[in-house]
């Protein structure tokens, strides 16, 4: 089993109210239904203010690498 954990900071001039940001997190959301390789996944957004924590966080579960 082979666990990838991807994480995202936001850049000048995104944030989480730009429309582009919140159309990104609904499409990541549903990438199980459409990615059948996908055996687990959990991503979600950070609830804490500190300033090195990232914003975002996928976290993908595979049967193993392919090449």
């Amino acid at each position: 089993m082979l666990m990838h954990i991807v994480l995202f900071t936001f850049k000048t001039p995104w944030r989480w109210a730009s429309i582009d940001a919140i159309d990104a997190e609904r499409t990541t959301r549903v990438h199980p239904d459409y990615i059948y390789e996908i055996k687990g996944w959990a991503c979600g957004r950070n609830i804490t203010r500190r300033h090195i924590a990232a914003d975002f966080v996928v976290i993908g579960m595979f049967e193993g690498r392919a090449c």
